[in-house]
């Protein structure tokens, strides 16, 4: 059941070029259909009912840890001055990579995407990258505002 998952990254990737406004506001309305068309099949055809049963509780149980991280990410802050060089950006990255063994790389996203948007912004090219659960999109703005209007996930 690899079509709707292809489907799904397709649209991802072309539908913001192809037809912005249509994709904006129905993106969500695809992205349940693809998952129900998924879920039908397994329960109808396949007849493994306790199988998606089990999958939900395990979502539920991640969307939990995600929550939960976030909440606990929210009231850590880690100031960094200064702007980004790539010696910079270089240690950050080491710094995620040895923090992501010790505490997962959701809690070190989690703790590093504040700071990493610190020094980003502090210089005079300003790129910021929002992160969501299934896609990441890169956005060029003059200041703080143009990039939580493209990328509203940022708070």
């Amino acid at each position: 059941m690899v079509v709707p998952f292809v489907l799904l990254l397709l649209a991802i990737a072309l539908m913001p070029f192809i037809h912005k406004h249509y994709w904006e506001n129905h993106y969500p309305k695809v992205a349940i259909g693809l998952g129900l068309i998924t879920a039908i099949y397994y329960v109808a055809v396949l007849h493994s009912a306790p199988r998606m049963l089990l999958s939900l509780i395990e979502y539920v149980g991640f969307i939990a840890l995600i929550g939960s991280l976030y909440v606990i990410a929210g009231g850590i802050h880690i100031n960094m001055t200064g702007r980004s060089t790539p010696a910079v950006n270089t240690g950050l990255l080491a710094l995620g990579a040895i923090l992501a063994n010790l505490i997962g790389t959701t809690g070190a996203s989690m703790l590093l995407i504040r700071p990493f948007l610190q020094i980003t912004n502090s210089g005079s090219r300003r790129i910021t990258w929002c992160f969501s659960s299934s896609s990441s999109a890169i956005s060029r703005g003059a200041g703080r505002r143009s990039v939580i209007r493209r990328c509203s996930w940022v708070t």
